[in-house]
């Protein structure tokens, strides 16, 4: 607006204001305040227009009329008793005139530019992942089958944190003879390799062959309170973001505020930006993301030089592959308590079960003890070797005509024949006379004898297998 123009505008606005009475003349000019106006749909502007006469003088006694060039942009209302002030409203986006008008030719147009009002700001709340993120971030998880003991095994899941390469925990692959994969889009990879693990850090990191692009973001390690979401598959359904909250970190691990159950091993934790903050393990336990970048590194070395390996090349490093001890007693109501010997065992291999039952686990040594009537009647080391039918041989010092027997040396022997491997543990008391004898002795498939049928009787029974750790 002009100098000029704002000055007739104030005079103009005094002069109603003060009451002065009219300036006698004819109107020669209009003139409209504002002159041009940028609008947004849905917003509403006061414009006032001034009439001239020949020599500058204003005319307050002129009357107006106001008209809109395109009421699809803007309309316009007048009050007849106040005809100089204009309400003009923004009703849709384009460019329009209005137009203020003393009688026929005398005329004046202010340009109003009307766009799109601003689309309102969603505050979420916290609990609520934004939409954009959680279909990025589900776009980028795959399944993760390993076949483990001849036993396919689900509920696992990993993310892409780069094209080709998927992280997930150790726990999610060990003891693994092969590994599928199903890609977020459906396509099926029935043995992939590994491009990188870390057994103490407990992350393993997949090589996938991929091209369609896409990856999760490695971000920072969670702080405590902090809402966070698990992109897993709870009961072994489809993959969903849930939302958690950190409660601590503690011994090196990340800790949410509850245990996911099945579907959760090998899931990203990510942040509400889908950075992934932790890969969890099981429970509500999940590793920190600042263990990632260095195996991705990693990973992506091996990759480049072609040096992967297959699952079981993974497991027998590691002496992970798994075998089992098959346990039966002739002691009615009798238990085995099994503890895990070697340190890198995990906690779950541990139970005590009524005889008779199946121990399925990873390689190395395993305590067993005999147990009826809160009493520990033996205790046994147990080895079941990867991909080997085991038989096992074992007795105690047994009274009978007063004499003791000293126990016999175990004996193992490889399987003659292939089929599952498995080794046969047989524990039991028998009556015989006035004393009692503790007999011990087993068979396998293929090995290398049967047992002598146990006299007196047994608890009979089914074999009950424990799940695979994990599983």
């Amino acid at each position: 607006m002009t100098n000029s123009i704002k000055t007739r505008f104030v005079l103009t606005a005094l002069l109603c204001l003060a009451g002065v009475g009219p300036v006698m003349g004819q109107v020669s000019e209009i003139q409209i305040a504002p002159v041009n106006m940028t609008m947004t749909v849905g917003e509403e502007r006061t414009f006032l227009a001034t009439a001239y006469d020949a020599t500058g003088n204003p005319v307050l006694t002129a009357d107006f009329a106001w008209i809109s060039t395109d009421l699809q942009v803007v309309t316009v209302r007048f009050d007849p008793t106040s005809p100089q002030v204009a309400t003009v409203t923004a009703v849709g986006v384009g460019v329009a005139q209005i137009e203020a008008r003393s009688g026929i030719t005398i005329r004046s147009q202010s340009v109003i530019q009307v766009s799109a009002a601003p689309t309102p700001t969603v505050v979420l709340p916290d609990s609520v992942l934004p939409g954009a993120v959680t279909t990025s971030s589900l776009s980028q998880i795959a399944r993760i089958d390993p076949q483990i003991f001849g036993t396919a095994v689900s509920c696992r899941v990993g993310g892409f944190v780069e094209e080709d390469l998927l992280v997930t925990t150790y726990t999610a692959i060990r003891g693994a003879e092969s590994i599928g994969v199903t890609l977020p889009n459906g396509r099926r990879i029935n043995d992939a390799q590994v491009a990188a693990y870390d057994v103490d850090a407990n992350l393993a990191i997949i090589y996938v062959d991929r091209t369609d692009g896409g990856s999760l973001s490695v971000g920072n390690d969670g702080t405590s309170s902090q809402r966070v979401w698990s992109l897993a598959q709870p009961g072994c359904q489809q993959t969903v973001a849930t939302n958690l909250q950190i409660t601590a970190q503690r011994g090196g691990m990340t800790e949410v505020n509850r245990d996911l159950g099945q579907g959760q091993i090998g899931a990203p934790l990510i942040n509400r930006d889908g950075e992934v903050v932790g890969v969890f393990t099981e429970g509500n336990q999940a590793v920190p993301a600042s263990r990632i970048p260095g195996l991705i590194r990693e990973a992506r070395a091996l990759v480049t030089s072609q040096a992967l390996l297959s699952a079981e090349q993974v497991a027998s490093r590691e002496n992970h592959g798994y075998g089992s001890v098959a346990m039966r007693s002739d002691v009615l109501a009798a238990s085995a308590r099994v503890t895990p010997l070697e340190d890198w065992h995990w906690n779950e291999l541990a139970t005590e079960q009524r005889l008779p039952f199946t121990l399925t686990g990873p390689a190395g040594r395993y305590r067993v003890e005999l147990l009826a009537g809160g009493q520990v009647l033996n205790t046994v080391t147990v080895e079941p070797q990867a991909s080997t039918v085991t038989q096992t041989l074992l007795s105690r010092p047994v009274v009978a005509g007063g004499q003791t027997d000293r126990p016999s040396t175990p004996q193992i022997q490889s399987a003659g024949g292939g089929g599952f491997p498995v080794a046969v543990l047989l524990i039991g008391v028998v009556a015989a006379g006035g004393g009692a004898a503790l007999l011990l002795g087993g068979g396998g498939d293929g090995g290398g004898g049967t047992p002598p049928p146990a006299p007196g009787p047994t608890t009979g029974g089914i074999t009950i297998r424990i799940p695979i750790p994990g599983g």
